[in-house]
Order: C-alpha cells, then sequence, then structure tokens
C-alpha cells in the first residue's frame, strides 16, 4: 500500500503517478482523492505506455461531469444530502454533553466505468 500526499490538482497527481511507476512494485491500482486528481494519473499511466485499466486500475472521487465523458470509475457523493448531515452532526456537537463526535458517513456511490477492472492476480 502506498500513500502520496500533496496538493490537490492533476498537474500533482501526475508527477506522484510518475514516482509510483518508479517503483520496483508498481501499484495495481490507484484510488484518487478526486476525479481531476485521476485525469493526472491516467495521463501519466499512459504516458509510461501503461494502459488503463488493463494495468493499472484509477478510480476518482466526486463524480463530475468529465468523468462521464472519460468513462473514469468514480465515488459519487451526494452533495445535498452530505450537507445536510454535516448539519446534523454540527448541532448534535453542539447539543451533546459529551466531547466525543459522533461518526456518520455520508451517503456514497460507486459508479464502476471503464478505468477498473478485476484484480488478476488474486488467488
Amino acid at each position: 500500500e502506498y500513500v502520496c500526499l500533496g496538493e490537490h490538482g492533476e498537474d500533482k497527481a501526475y508527477t506522484l503517478t510518475k514516482q509510483l511507476l518508479a517503483l520496483p512494485e508498481m501499484p495495481t491500482a490507484i484510488f484518487a482523492m478526486s476525479d481531476i486528481q485521476a485525469v493526472g494519473c491516467i495521463s501519466a499511466i499512459r504516458e509510461a505506455g501503461l494502459r488503463v485499466p488493463e494495468d493499472i486500475s484509477v478510480i476518482g472521487f466526486d463524480d463530475v461531469q468529465l468523468s462521464r465523458y472519460i468513462g473514469l470509475t468514480t465515488i459519487r457523493q451526494h452533495l445535498e444530502q452530505s450537507g445536510y448531515l454535516g448539519m446534523q452532526l454540527l448541532l448534535d456537537m453542539l447539543i451533546s454533553s459529551d466531547n466525543v463526535p459522533p461518526r456518520k458517513l455520508p451517503p456514497l456511490e460507486l459508479i464502476v466505468r471503464g478505468t477498473t477492472q478485476r484484480y488478476s492476480g488474486l488467488v
């Protein structure tokens, strides 16, 4: 497992992906924290002569309109529901007497498109 940290953007994701591709054991999949970052990852993978998803799968996050046009597998978050949940959490924290914030996950949905495939190395 590799975790790469950096500022948000296509260019930084491209640079970090190039570093991942130079490792002795390349990743079989990349989960980018946004669809825009995923575009940078895909650019670096293709520039290296590798194929998405045959060599490396890529998943983005947000399901922005661009992801539909390029066939990007992504995680869709329902922003209205996420905003409502955030408001509920804030109110719960203001009202609650304990100092432990409640943990609730916003609704997410995996949108499978053309940048992922089943990993063939699993036994």
